[in-house]
């Protein structure tokens, strides 16, 4: 068996094999594929295996792989001989690196085809092997994310099913006209899954498909025979990861084998691999009861096992392909479990519980220390401090600012210019524009948004008011100039992955440059005339995430955090010098720097895949020492904080990945998070991004809702701080209180009086507003908005 291992740090190769079955109990280890030899390179060796991004096996035996390069090196289609020593063939290179997403071959009698999938692009790839040709298949509208091809007993109507990012849509295209070297498709709408982003999709020999979707712990199936109507196949609780499974089939269908990743800080398992026979169906089906499913969860007590091992797991499963239920033989702890959101959209519907073969544990991984490869070490936590105690709630005078319901534009040169822009594709006016990072001052607003296709502009600004009830067009700040750039021009702003603006008035700009570009620090000073500065580059282009600014007696100071590096990086304005600090076992995510009036000043850190804190003593940053040892300060109730802010009193406000509401916590007491603030109905990765103004008297937040029919795609509001309410009152956990705009309220401005009264609760002065207009209250359930754990009594908000 072959694996493809996500490159990270302290992973050296991305492709391994393990044998499907063991005499020993214990976990093998991984053994790089086809050997070392094509893995161990150096900075520019484009002759070896970079990093592994798709793989399929041939019915000639030979491993196709799927190697996306690196900056310095184009992707490539590489193929093993598995019947021939594993012989190594580089069959085709691309004129391009990318972040292609996952290939699928089609064996026909024209030849044989791979078909590749980008990310977030509006197209696929078609590799020829006879013709040892690439072409570009454009599908408007269509930003492709996963693919899998149909089953091969009708080659005459031979379907290539594609997701959609940021979509539960489903959509099929005829492989006929890809095959004959077209280069433009109109993928039709086949139905909509209950779930957002199928990250992996297989369908097996009988026309069954298999996927599995980000941050979900189930795999949906769909006989493609019959119309769309999906069942669930697999589920495991209590994991968590973006990718909790990859899977495949045998060569001859009859096995199918999943990997169960779970990326918690304490995980039951770090990585399992299971597989399940299939056999016949079962003559008794069972509809499932929503409101209480049957699970099975592991015994801790169990250890690992291996096929030669007779155990067996007792799953939940529905599948329409023959399969055989399970029966429990050993190492298994049944349990009944409430219902939870694991489908966070609507029930189930229609389920049929069917039979499956056993599936059997082959291999366990409960930590770190059975991997061939090092990993990067996990710094203990002694005696975490969760959220405790009691919390009370205020309400919180929130005032809508401007919504933009569907579509967005720019403040163009020209209508020429627009026009050309809409022409080639660098503008797309129902792109989703996703605020990322945002910084106001006076009457101004900026907004880092994130670089997609159609998005031609990363920063851009818009008034803090306007006597029209329209939402303003997004003007490219400081100019069009430095932003419209040709391919190779590093004189321009990139990619925008950082805003702040000091006491001077200079708006920093950090941006992460991209593989032709090194990454800068940028400012404009907004006191005059919006002037520009190049201040530092970067020797590296990297996933930088967030920076802050730190302003002494010493100079002005700049930390900035990088995605899943075990490091921060502090800039000094007065030397011009950047220089890294190793936060031994922290992948540091974001960053928060305590108020100066706090003395010995901290910069707070989260880490990746994590809900732990820390704190970094802001004197060591400044030591030269080029290490630091983060305290563990506690654990929110929610994993990977994505964006904190301290404000002036020392409160801290923190968002989380796929989460709906802000947290906060008085830094200056020990910690105790409570809820600030809360939007119901919304989805996306990052739903909120915000800031104070420069008197730190109004708190700036951006709502993005990225689902398919949003009520609105982003939203900007503001909280004027004012003095803390006399009234407390305290939070039901069973029905919380919250309030949602009602549909028919039209998007309004500044300048309008209307107010949304929200569930918040905040240690920071705050004024409790009643309603005033304009305002639906509404009731609604208690939701498992945290997924990786239920709210304890000590959690609730």
């Amino acid at each position: 068996m072959e694996l493809m291992i996500q490159s990270d740090d302290g992973i050296p190769v991305t492709l391994v094999s393990l044998p499907t079955s063991s005499a020993s109990s214990a976990p093998p280890k991984l053994t790089p594929f086809p050997s070392w030899d094509m893995h161990l390179r150096r900075k520019g060796d484009c002759n070896k295996i970079i990093e592994v991004n798709g793989l399929d096996v041939d019915s000639a035996g030979r491993l196709w792989v799927l190697d996306r390069g690196n900056g310095l090196c184009n992707g490539k289609i590489w193929t093993i001989d598995l019947n021939n020593n594993d012989r190594i063939e580089l069959i085709h290179q691309f004129s391009f690196h990318d972040w292609m997403h996952y290939l699928v071959l089609d064996e026909t009698n024209d030849g044989t085809f791979a078909y590749i999938s980008r990310w977030e692009r509006q197209n696929i790839i078609v590799f020829s092997l006879e013709r040892n040709e690439s072409w570009i298949v454009e599908m408007p509208g269509i930003e492709v994310f996963s693919i899998a091809l149909s089953s091969p007993k009708d080659q005459k109507r031979r379907q290539l099913y594609l997701s959609k990012y940021y979509s539960n849509e489903l959509f099929s295209t005829s492989v006929a006209e890809l095959r004959k070297g077209s280069r433009f498709a109109i993928p039709e709408l086949i139905g909509k899954w209950i779930a957002e982003q199928p990250y992996r999709m297989l369908i097996d020999n009988h026309g069954t498909m298999y996927a599995a979707f980000l941050w979900e712990n189930y795999i949906l199936s769909w006989n493609t025979f019959e119309p769309f109507q999906h069942k669930r196949f697999y589920r495991v609780s209590g994991m968590f990861a973006n990718r909790q499974f990859t899977f495949s089939l045998d060569p001859n269908g009859t096995n199918f084998w999943m990997t169960e990743i779970d990326a918690k800080r304490e995980p039951r398992y770090m990585l399992r691999l299971v597989k399940a026979a299939f056999g016949e169906k079962s003559s008794r089906s069972l509809p499932v009861t929503p409101a209480n499913p049957t699970t099975t969860t592991i015994s801790q007590k169990t250890k690992p096992i291996s096929l030669a091992s007779t155990e067996s797991i007792l799953v939940t499963t529905e599948s329409s392909t023959p399969a055989e239920q399970l029966t429990a033989t050993s190492g298994v702890q049944e349990s009944r479990i409430q219902p939870d959101n694991s489908h966070k959209y609507r029930p189930f519907k229609n389920r049929i519980t069917y039979k499956t073969d056993e599936m059997t544990v082959l291999y366990d991984n409960r930590g770190y220390d059975n991997l061939r490869f090092p990993f990067p070490d996990l710094l203990a936590a002694e005696n975490p401090q969760p959220a405790t105690g009691e919390e009370n709630e205020n309400q919180l005078n929130v005032r809508r600012v401007y919504e933009w319901p569907e579509e967005f534009d720019y403040e163009w040169p020209s209508k020429e210019s627009r026009t050309e822009a809409l022409e080639d594709g660098t503008y797309d006016p129902k792109a989703r524009i996703k605020p990322l990072h945002m910084a106001v001052y006076g009457t101004r607003l900026f907004l880092g948004l994130f670089s997609v296709d159609g998005i031609p502009v990363t920063l851009v600004s818009l008034p803090t008011s306007s006597a029209s009830s329209a939402p303003p067009k997004l003007t490219p700040f400081p100019s069009w100039d430095m932003h419209l750039r040709r391919k190779g021009d590093c004189n321009k702003i990139i990619e925008v992955n950082g805003l702040d603006v000091d006491s001077a008035g200079r708006l920093w700009v950090l941006d992460r440059g991209n593989v032709l570009c090194n990454g800068k620090i940028w400012t404009i000073d907004l006191n005059n005339n919006d002037r520009i500065e190049l201040i530092h580059q970067f020797s590296f282009h990297d996933w930088m995430h967030y920076l802050v600014l730190d302003e002494t007696n010493d100079g002005t100071f700049a930390y900035i955090s990088r995605w899943e590096q075990q490091n921060i990086i502090v800039f000094s304005l007065e030397r011009n010098e950047s220089r890294i600090v190793k936060t031994p076992g922290i992948e540091v995510f974001s960053i928060a720097l305590s108020p100066k009036d706090q003395e010995p000043r901290k910069l707070y850190l989260s880490k990746y895949y994590s809900d732990e804190m820390f704190s970094i003593s802001v004197a060591a940053l400044h030591s030269g020492t080029g290490i630091a040892n983060p305290k563990l300060i506690g654990k929110w109730i929610a994993e990977q904080p994505y964006r904190m802010l301290i404000d002036n009193h020392g409160t801290m406000y923190a968002a989380f990945l796929w989460e709906n509401y802000i947290l906060s916590w008085n830094t200056s007491q020990p910690f105790q998070h409570k809820r600030f603030y809360r939007v119901s109905g919304i989805f996306a990765n990052r739903q909120f991004t915000f800031s104070l103004d420069q008197n730190g008297t109004c708190f700036w937040i951006a709502e993005i809702d990225a689902k398919k029919e949003p009520r609105y795609m982003l939203r900007l509001v503001k909280a004027a701080f004012g003095e803390k309410s006399s009234r407390a009152l305290p939070v039901t956990q069973a029905n919380p209180t919250t309030t949602t705009i009602s549909q028919k309220t039209k998007p309004m401005s500044l300048a309008s009086t209307e107010s949304i009264l929200v569930t918040t609760e905040s240690s920071t002065p705050a004024e409790q507003s009643t309603s005033q207009f304009g305002v639906q209250e509404s009731r609604i359930q208690t939701e498992n908005s945290h997924k990786y754990r239920p709210f304890k009594e000590s959690d609730h908000l």
